[in-house]
């Protein structure tokens, strides 16, 4: 009893700390300490809201430290750029963007990005080709717009000559380049500190956006590689004296930046913990004092905005104005963007990547099916226009023949309100509420006892009417429709090994409801399908496309169903049912189709669309946040 005693108030303890734990930030410098200081005292004082978590400040030596100390949980927060919030993303860190910053754009409008640029002074330099030999100046190594971006670029255009790390560090191919550099935080280059005012670390004079620049104008450099904002805060008569250089090899004003850039970046981001981050108590702390600041001013709050005299890009860029908060699906890939993200890993690939051609033939697979709906003959009041209030059976929540394409329909035919409850009287669909009218069909393993309540409406094989063959079970024990694919009638109706649960029935006794309300022959899915559905397909990003497909591609003729090596291994037949790919799968084939939407096809499109509204996807939310804001 008093161990249990002594375990609970331990335990009680724990909590207790936990929950008024305070939200640390990680500081770079003397001078962010001292505004991150001043942010806890005046904003984050006794006079907060009781319902927020307390605020303090950790100090490190720089960023890396800073990642290292979130990770070890000595910290919990700091905002930095694309290149290091790619650092902090990998293994052991694991940490994610969770609020991003806002900059205002030149047109007037808020967004959560900006443009890398190169500039130089005018006349000086001739194009991105004339850089061999100049003295460059960068805000920063790894950074996004400093380093990342413009070496990237200098690589794809094999201006710059590297063989990989393997051979040699890209520091080095990039020394030889430029004829001296300022790059705040590089390591054992000397040649790329020779412009740098300081100790060429991350508080260098010249590191950060305006210390590139100021690199530029009064320290010997020739180009800067910056964002839009460093230049557009100058007058017009110092922008007058400035110019671009485009990845086209051409040159532009100040003010075109948005034809002249070298790549566009997502903004600066606070980081935190992918698990057990307290990104809800970090936002809920800047959102209070983004409040405050709007009630009461800079004073209250400064969160934007560096002390005249001191350092820039305190704690957040100066530039920004406003902070928003990432879904929580978004991680540091989602953030950044795929050809960024692929990018900064070229930039430190081993070996150069080759991109093979599959030069063997491939036997090319029919690709498809139709998804149906499905109901016994001797029903000859069921149609689809008399499903209201009938009993459904599906595949499961979220299945394309079972669930997307028909509720889809139903939807845009019917201008639902997504309560899909109220249209049919009972149903399965596993993967819905244990509680909803979506279950009250469901059987669970099938017998009587618990273990088959446990089970029942689970989206796998322990409930007998999931998938296409469970779903048509379904149909003969206990519905009036079923919503699967053209051969599954057949599949569980015809040949030797047909279920016994199936018993006598042939595929003579059904029909197909086609849309229109006729019924139709059992065959005839090619004319009363609801849709055609494309099978399953490999998705990757488009810049790796090829390499994807290729590889795949002659894996097939080794490990395929009629591979060379197909007793040592299986490409499409697994232990455990659909690993990797469907075990059904009899080969891969290259798509004739080159987008999504041609691929999934007009059918099955529109019954998306209609189903679109109803859609809860934690990964819509992730992309609707890309699409609006970056």
């Amino acid at each position: 009893m008093k161990f249990a005693l002594q375990a609970t108030l331990s335990f009680g303890l724990l909590a207790l700390c936990l929950a008024t734990s305070p939200v640390r930030w990680c500081t770079t410098s003397a001078e962010e300490q001292a505004k991150c200081t001043k942010l806890q005292q005046q904003c984050f004082g006794p006079q907060q809201s009781k319902d927020l978590p307390a605020f303090s400040c950790v100090r490190k030596t720089d960023p890396h430290d800073c990642i290292r100390a979130i990770k070890d949980t000595e910290a919990d927060a700091f905002s930095i750029d694309g290149g290091l919030i790619f650092d902090a993303s990998l293994m052991p860190y694991n940490l994610k963007p969770v609020v991003a910053e806002v900059y205002a754009s030149g047109s007037g409008e808020t967004i959560a990005s900006y443009y890398a640029v190169a500039v130089v002074k005018k006349g000086k330099v001739s194009s991105l080709s004339d850089l061999r030999g100049k003295k460059s100046c960068h805000t920063g190594f790894g950074k996004s717009a400093g380093w990342n971006g413009p070496i990237g670029i200098l690589l794809l255009k094999r201006l710059i000559e590297w063989a990989g790390a393997e051979i040699e560090p890209l520091e080095k191919a990039v020394a030889r380049f430029f004829s001296a550099a300022c790059v705040p935080g590089v390591k054992n280059e000397p040649d790329l500190c020779r412009l740098c005012k300081g100790k060429c670390d991350w508080n260098d004079p010249y590191a950060g956006y305006s210390g590139a620049l100021e690199c530029l104008l009064n320290g010997g450099g020739d180009v800067a590689f910056v964002k839009d904002a460093t230049v557009l805060a100058l007058s017009p008569e110092e922008r007058s004296k400035l110019e671009l250089l485009c990845d086209d090899d051409t040159k532009k004003p100040i003010e075109e930046y948005r034809n002249c850039f070298l790549a566009r970046m997502s903004a600066h981001a606070v980081v935190a913990r992918s698990v057990d981050g307290r990104a809800d108590e970090i936002w809920a702390l800047l959102s209070y004092a983004l409040e405050q600041s709007s009630k009461h001013g800079q004073q209250a709050c400064q969160l934007f905005g560096s002390p005249q005299g001191s350092p820039k890009d305190l704690l957040f860029k100066d530039s920004a104005v406003n902070l928003i908060k990432i879904p929580d699906l978004v991680d540091a890939f989602i953030y950044l963007g795929s050809q960024y993200y692929s990018a900064i890993q070229n930039l430190r690939r081993e070996t150069p990547i080759a991109d093979p051609t599959a030069t063997e033939k491939i036997v090319l697979c029919a690709v498809g099916y139709v998804a149906v709906a499905v109901a016994k003959k001797k029903d000859v009041d069921i149609t689809w226009n008399t499903l209201n209030g009938k009993k459904s059976c599906h595949t499961g929540v979220d299945r394309t023949a079972g669930w997307i394409v028909p509720m889809g329909l139903i939807c845009g035919a019917t201008n639902c309100s997504c309560k899909f409850d109220k249209f049919f009287s009972e149903s399965c669909a596993p993967g819905s509420p244990p509680d909803s009218s979506f279950c009250k069909l469901c059987k669970g393993s099938g017998g009587e006892g618990g273990l088959s309540q446990k089970y029942k409406c689970k989206p796998n094989s322990n409930e007998i009417y999931n998938g296409y063959n469970g779903c048509f079970r379904c149909l003969l024990e206990a519905g009036d429709v079923a919503f699967v694919k053209h051969t599954t009638i057949t599949d569980n109706t015809e040949g030797q090994n047909k279920p016994a649960w199936a018993g006598s029935y042939t595929p003579n006794d059904f029909v197909l409801l086609n849309v229109n309300g006729e019924r139709c022959q059992y065959n005839e899915h090619e004319r009363c399908g609801l849709a055609n559905v494309p099978t399953h397909g490999v998705v990757t990003r488009p810049e790796i496309a090829s390499r994807v497909r290729n590889v795949l591609l002659k894996q097939q003729i080794k490990f395929g169903s009629h591979g060379t090596d197909k007793d040592a291994f299986q490409m499409f037949h697994s232990d455990a049912k659909d690993s990797l790919f469907k075990d059904g799968t009899a080969c891969l084939a290259t798509p004739k189709e080159k987008t999504y939407q041609e691929y999934l096809g007009e059918q099955y499109m529109n019954s998306l669309e209609g189903f679109k509204k109803c859609l809860t996807s934690e990964l819509l939310k992730a992309c609707n946040f890309i699409t609006d804001n970056l």
